[in-house]
């Protein structure tokens, strides 16, 4: 005879279900996937954790380095790492700013929940576009910064010709769908093998007076801009990709950070209702 599972034990596998779903998305609202695997963000003796954590930007002006506990039904590498804030203020909309992009990311074993990997990366000089430090515009409510890490295609990855990202200009991208045409012509689709987010806010004081911002993100849906320095400065030239990835992928968070959470608890609590029922 089959033997009933306890509330207690029921409502422990709903919590761990429901920190493995926290602590391996992309930022809710965004419109890029990730699998279920958990890429752990580490600055100095910070690490990222939970998912979505408020970081003080003071400590995150150098590189963090980066460990995978896990890696199943994923390939052993190359692999290329992306950073991204998906909450730069642009012509009253919030548009995608690209702080690191890297190819050639190895593994330094092979991943295990007992045995960790590290990432490795090439030098700097080596990285398509080399770590920025996460500055939000002072005054603008807080922006979250995503880790994705994706497998190499098989076919090799190679930035498109005209694309320089030495510029800022062109690290600014018009709307979500342009980031996902400019992965979809490096040769990136698909869903993420690893993801982690945080968030930071420029607590600085301004002296420049009040700023108004747009709203903040709140589906992911990014209108047209125009591009500049993540300050919100300068620079009207929107920068376009053409790319065989032009489809959205599904949106994490139909009501953005809020909706996630909700949808989290409500999870919890459906399974909460199921045990009482056994």
């Amino acid at each position: 005879m089959l033997r009933k599972p306890s509330i207690s034990s029921l409502f422990a596998l709903a919590a761990t279900v429901l920190v493995d779903l926290a602590a391996s998305q992309p930022a809710p609202g965004i419109a890029l996937q990730a699998d279920s695997n958990t890429l752990e963000v580490i600055y100095g003796s910070n690490t990222v954790d939970p998912a979505g954590e408020l970081m003080p930007r003071s400590d995150l002006l150098s590189p963090p380095t980066f460990r995978l506990p896990s890696l199943p039904n994923s390939p052993p590498g190359p692999f290329i790492l992306l950073m991204l804030d998906s909450d730069v203020p642009r012509n009253n909309s919030r548009v995608p700013l690209l702080h690191w992009l890297s190819s050639n990311v190895t593994l330094s074993t092979t991943p295990s929940n007992s045995n960790p990997a590290s990432l490795r990366l090439p030098p700097e000089s080596q990285q398509e576009a080399p770590y920025r430090p996460p500055n939000p515009p002072v005054g603008d409510s807080p922006h979250a910064y995503t880790f994705l890490l994706y497998a190499s295609p098989a076919s090799g990855f190679s930035l498109p010709a005209s694309v320089n990202f030495s510029d800022i200009q062109q690290r600014v991208f018009s709307s979500e769908d342009a980031l996902v045409r400019f992965l979809g012509s490096a040769g990136i689709e698909g869903a993420a093998v690893a993801a982690n987010y945080m968030q930071v806010r420029n607590l600085s004081v301004s002296a420049t007076g009040t700023t108004t911002f747009p709203p903040p993100r709140a589906t992911g849906a990014a209108g047209n801009g125009t591009t500049g320095d993540e300050s919100g400065n300068g620079g009207n030239r929107s920068v376009e990709f053409e790319g065989s990835a032009g489809r959205r992928a599904v949106v994490l968070g139909i009501g953005g950070e809020g909706a996630f959470w909700m949808g989290v608890v409500g999870m919890a609590v459906a399974v909460g209702m199921a045990a009482v029922m056994l």
